[in-house]
């Protein structure tokens, strides 16, 4: 929440030839930091880091399975090892 600002009127003098004039200060009169802004943004982070780190798993455990596989099973499947990236990578992320 962004802080309310109000405006008051004050006499300054001038140097040259004290003719006095008005000018406009701004300051804040209320700052209201609200709590359950930050707890859903660090909640919000959580969570997005925990997906990312659940996406990475899968993508990992996805070129660990494939990786372990013979020429031959890999064959089977229609998968060359050359195809395995962008496999774990679709797999996982969805690309």
């Amino acid at each position: 929440m962004l802080p309310t600002v109000s405006t008051i009127r004050v006499l300054a003098g001038s140097d040259d030839n004290n003719i006095k004039r008005d000018s406009i200060m701004a300051y804040a009169t209320e700052i209201h930091a609200s709590h359950g802004d930050i707890t859903h943004r660090i909640a919000a982070k959580l969570k997005s880091a925990a997906q990312r780190f659940a996406n990475y798993r899968v993508y990992r455990k996805t070129v660990s399975e494939l990786s372990a596989l013979s020429s031959r099973e890999l064959d089977d499947l229609g998968i060359s090892r050359s195809m395995i990236k962008r496999i774990s990578l679709e797999a996982a992320y969805g690309l």
